[in-house]
């Protein structure tokens, strides 16, 4: 079985005055469980140019028994282009 692991990387040579770098890592796992991911189902990508308010994805389409994972990457370089969670 695969180890499916996720890292967040964090960089920044002035956001507090100096210079911030954050790194951290997480293996994924069954939810409930130490035992690491064997499928991967509905996967999809959604891409959008919109500068509105935009939903991605409904609490309501996913089962609360179940260990999701979304990753979410802006790759815009205008600051006022940002995620609200």
């Amino acid at each position: 079985m695969a180890t499916v692991n996720a890292t967040l990387t964090i960089t920044s040579p002035d956001l507090v005055g100096n210079s911030l770098n954050l790194t951290t890592t997480s293996t994924l796992t069954k939810a409930g469980t130490a035992t690491g991911l064997d499928q991967a189902v509905g996967l999809s990508r959604k891409l959008t140019s919109s500068g509105n308010t935009y939903t991605i994805f409904k609490a309501d389409d996913y089962t609360a028994d179940k260990a999701h994972k979304v990753y979410l990457k802006n790759i815009s370089a205008r600051v006022s282009f940002i995620f609200h969670i």
